[in-house]
């Protein structure tokens, strides 16, 4: 005997400016299947959604319109790929994959295509987020030290990018970029710093 689990998280879409509560029947399904998706961002322009879901076995890549449609495999790569943020311009996605030795934090194209890795394996990174400009990106690194946040950058959209240098000496997670993109916002114990 034994027992079979499945599990099925999609992504559905309510309407917000309302003045009273929201009904869960006020939904409408963007994504459908037995998947698990952990995490998904909305293209600048409004019109897709990407994601991360394990359609496949392992989690990939995906994008979809957001009105709904069929889900456009982006990596199909033997590790796995999580947290996509779409660049400010649209035209580029960053994320974190475990095809190294560790994870690896990637810009590739939106419409698909081999990716650009901007912080090895050695330095077990996640949760990229990109600068308003779209010339930085700041990511959570636990090299050399657990929880350190680090930002690579380059001089133009579609650049060389530099080697990340390191933010913080202090254990802070979650990094978000100040609107103005004068600096980040990070998680410190039960604190939020702003460096």
């Amino acid at each position: 005997a034994y027992a079979k689990f499945s599990s099925r998280q999609n992504i559905w879409s309510y309407p917000l400016g309302r003045s009273g509560p929201i009904s869960v029947r006020d939904g409408r399904p963007v994504t459908s299947g037995s998947q698990v998706i952990e995490e998904h961002d909305v293209s600048p322009d409004g019109r897709w959604l990407v994601f991360d879901g394990n359609r496949r076995g392992n989690m990939d890549l995906y994008k979809i319109p957001l009105g709904g449609g069929e889900a456009i495999p982006l990596t199909d790569f033997p590790g796995n790929e999580f947290a996509p943020r779409w660049s400010p311009d649209g035209r580029e996605i960053a994320f974190y994959s475990s095809g190294g030795q560790g994870f690896d934090i990637m810009v590739m194209s939106s419409g698909g295509g081999a990716p650009v890795v901007l912080a090895g394996s050695e330095r077990a990174s996640y949760y990229p987020v990109w600068s308003p400009s779209g010339l930085e990106i700041a990511f959570q690194s636990d090299w050399p030290e657990q929880g350190r946040i680090r930002i690579v950058s380059r001089d133009s959209a579609g650049g060389a990018w530099h080697e990340a240098v390191q933010l913080t000496d202090l254990r802070c997670v979650m990094p978000v970029w100040a609107p103005d993109g004068s600096g980040v916002l990070c998680a410190w114990g039960s604190d939020l710093v702003f460096v």
